[in-house]
């Protein structure tokens, strides 16, 4: 694996995950791959993920259910990582 201390490639995992989601893929099996970079993020590399997702200009073409389950899903992720659990 690599260093969580390296924000890139962090950013890059949460955004595969974001990615994930938005194409429908199975969350509880996303979420088992992508754990490490949840258990490590905090909420810029939301913002920053977001970014990514708006260069690539994937929340123009999602239908707006998707883009609140993205939404909901990096904020239930915030809210964790801020709570502590």
């Amino acid at each position: 694996m690599f260093s969580w201390y390296n924000t890139t490639k962090r950013i890059e995992s949460l955004y595969q995950f974001s990615k994930g989601i938005i194409n429908g893929k199975n969350g509880t099996e996303l979420i088992k791959k992508y754990q490490e970079a949840i258990d490590h993020l905090v909420p810029e590399d939301m913002i920053a993920v977001f970014d990514h997702l708006v260069l690539d200009n994937i929340p123009n073409e999602l239908p707006r259910s998707r883009a609140n389950e993205v939404s909901k899903q990096n904020y239930l992720l915030i809210r964790s990582r801020a709570s502590g659990n």
